[in-house]
């Protein structure tokens, strides 16, 4: 008997359920850039750094004439890749390695977009994170069956705007659910 596939969560937030206590997962909000056949990659967008942007543009020698982005925390996004860099931002124009993950946000790697943020582009709408994570094909679908995520709607407002140490009870109230009635054990009914 073939399992059945499950629909693709692109452009989706994966909330860690709270028995993700121990691992580098707890209570984060993951958002999902691309998830098919082959697997699935996302930014994690609640765990902030000791890094700020202009600390990076300073070791890539990016001249940076944008004082506002210089203090912006960077986000540690996963532990795959965790020193390359990812921008999440609005899909307002084309850059040299860019993914849409959404009509309205995409995810770019290259260093154009950099250069446009130290030239005063993408101030508020735009969220640096090292490193990603990503599963297998499978591994996903097989966490999701041992409850250790809950899938939900995403919110720019919630990736872009609300605090980082809120964003897991924000991302939770637009699932609809409250926090206080989550378990920390796992099980089956």
């Amino acid at each position: 008997m073939q399992e059945k596939q499950l629909d693709s969560l692109t452009n989706l937030f994966l909330i860690a359920m709270p028995s993700l206590d121990s691992s580098s997962f707890h209570r984060s909000v993951v958002y999902i850039c691309r998830h098919n056949d082959d697997g699935a990659m996302g930014l994690v967008i609640n765990n902030p750094t000791n890094v700020r942007v202009g600390e990076v543009m300073a070791q890539l020698e990016i001249p940076n004439t944008n004082r506002e982005i210089n203090d912006q925390i960077v986000l540690a996004g996963g532990p795959v890749e965790d020193q390359r860099g990812f921008f999440v931002h609005y899909a307002k124009d084309s850059w040299q390695s860019s993914i849409e993950v959404s009509p309205e946000i995409q995810v770019t790697t290259s260093k154009d977009f950099m250069y446009a943020v130290a030239g005063n582009q993408y101030i508020d709408d735009a969220l640096l994170c090292l490193g990603h994570a990503g599963w297998e094909a499978g591994q996903l679908e097989k966490e999701l069956a041992e409850s250790a995520w809950i899938v939900g709607p995403s919110d720019p407002e919630i990736i872009f705007k609300v605090p980082y140490i809120d964003r897991w009870e924000a991302a939770l109230l637009l699932a609809g659910i409250d926090s206080r009635y989550l378990s920390s054990q796992v099980g089956h009914a």
